[in-house]
């Protein structure tokens, strides 16, 4: 079972009338026309993420596309409902292209996650310690079944943390024929030293604000104490400068609107 790194919901929103959209390898710059069902996607036993998938696609996913037709409308205000959601949709992107940047990475973190597992495994069945410690094997199965359990812990817990009234909305606008990317790690969370992403010890606490492209015009920004969640007009220089955070961010793929 296919299960995207980014929602199809807002891959869609890098298409062109033909429902297509380019993607970049990272390492050899070379770009391809793609349709977002067909990119940007983990393949997981159907057992292993079904119910989590379902419950993304009853759930945020759903609402998000009517908040993200609402972005479209820039003298219509966000309702708080299409605030909430998006927040939601940061949390769902956060938590779930970092895990599985974990698993590609073959992290320490995801290596220590493994093991504790393993412990786990042996504390329900002592009587069988031997054969979990000879058989327990780290394969890609092993990692994604780690993946989905995390995420299902976690997305809650960023959801929450992101729905206090101190942490509002900002959505930038870029300027006429200027569009923003999004990578393969899509939502950029970037400390008070430049350090940007989990990998560099970026965690949700730690970053000073997080931010996500929505579309090629549009990026939320999750900010603290904001007056109002308000539309906010970009230069060139603050695409370009996204674009390069999210370029570098990305694991191996990036995408952008055809021109």
């Amino acid at each position: 079972m296919k299960s995207h790194l980014i929602s199809q919901v807002v891959l869609t929103e890098f298409t062109n009338e033909s429902g297509e959209l380019i993607e970049i390898d990272k390492a050899t710059g070379i770009s391809k026309l793609e349709t977002p069902a067909n990119v940007c996607y983990q393949e997981i036993d159907r057992v292993i993420i079904k119910e989590l998938e379902d419950s993304w696609a009853n759930g945020v996913e759903d609402d998000a596309k009517k908040a993200l037709n609402t972005l479209h409308k820039s003298n219509v205000l966000l309702t708080e409902k299409h605030v909430n959601t998006l927040k939601r949709l940061i949390a769902l992107h956060f938590v779930r292209s970092i895990v599985y940047e974990l698993v590609e990475a073959s992290s320490p973190q995801m290596e220590v996650a493994l093991e504790n597992l393993k412990k786990e495994y042996v504390r329900q069945y002592p009587q069988s310690k031997t054969e979990i410690e000879n058989a327990y094997s780290y394969d890609n199965n092993e990692k994604m079944k780690m993946a989905v359990r995390v995420m299902g812990e976690q997305i809650p817990k960023i959801e929450s943390y992101l729905a206090n009234k101190e942490f509002g909305l900002e959505i930038g606008v870029a300027p006429p024929n200027c569009y923003f990317i999004i990578g393969d790690i899509p939502v950029l969370s970037v400390d008070k030293k430049g350090n940007m992403g989990v990998l560099q010890g970026v965690s949700i606490t730690d970053a000073q604000g997080l931010a996500m492209p929505l579309s090629p015009t549009h990026i939320a920004s999750i900010k603290t104490n904001p007056t109002e969640t308000k539309y906010i007009k970009l230069t060139f220089e603050q695409v370009t400068s996204a674009n390069k955070k999210l370029h570098s961010l990305s694991l191996s793929k990036y995408y952008r609107l055809p021109k």
